[in-house]
């Protein structure tokens, strides 16, 4: 039960940190220190998470997620498709193969960069 505590304190203090230090309302501070952990949580939902989409670093993230999942959408159209092959036609079932496997690839290339414009790392997405 401390060690939750520490988190609690520690997280309160980043927020509060953040507030002062990038200009968000005042009234912010209090939210955190009259809500220990769940005043924390409301600012960063209520206010750092939207504006992320309005920095150059939030758009180009969401740009490459979009793409990322374009793509991953593709690659499971190609898998269905791939499954859905009964003809016993060994050159279209290779083809949806194939094609599946450099979507969800590429799919998951671009949700790593996302992952990296926002700063953080994205391990492998769906195997790849």
């Amino acid at each position: 039960m401390p060690l939750l505590g520490v988190i609690v304190l520690a997280l309160d203090i980043i927020a509060i940190i953040h507030i002062v230090r990038n200009g968000y309302p005042q009234w912010w501070i209090y939210v955190v220190l009259f809500a220990p952990g769940a005043g924390a949580l409301a600012f960063f939902l209520f206010a750092v998470l939207p504006d992320l989409g309005s920095t150059p670093a939030g758009r180009k993230a969401r740009g490459l997620a979009m793409l990322g999942l374009e793509s991953t959408l593709r690659g499971v159209e190609a898998l269905i498709a791939f499954e859905e092959n009964d003809s016993g036609n060994i050159a279209a079932a290779t083809r949806d193969a194939k094609r599946a496997d450099r979507f969800l690839g590429r799919g998951a290339d671009q949700f790593r960069a996302a992952g990296r414009a926002l700063g953080t790392r994205i391990g492998d997405v769906n195997g790849y």
